[in-house]
């Protein structure tokens, strides 16, 4: 029987090494796929989503970081289960 190759899909989030309050921090959500450009993005910290951010851009901008912005980061492709 031929069996169907499993295709391994992972999203990522890179962000920078160091990051120092008062500055403009971008992360990116990365996939091991292509996706089409219609693909919309969810954005959440310490696994609550971040309601204003969901849009059709791999990258979550965070503008002048506050000690309150610290926490972990994770991304999401709307309507599917995978998770950062």
């Amino acid at each position: 029987t031929n069996r169907a190759e499993e295709k391994i899909f992972y999203l990522q989030v890179e962000a920078p090494e160091s990051v120092t309050e008062g500055q403009n921090v971008s992360l990116t959500c990365k996939s091991s796929c292509a996706l089409t450009n219609r693909a919309t993005f969810i954005w959440y910290r310490n696994s609550q989503p971040l309601t204003e951010r969901r849009d059709r851009n791999n990258q979550l901008l965070l503008q002048s970081v506050r000690r309150e912005d610290a926490g972990r980061y994770s991304c999401a492709l709307h309507g599917h289960s995978y998770t950062s």
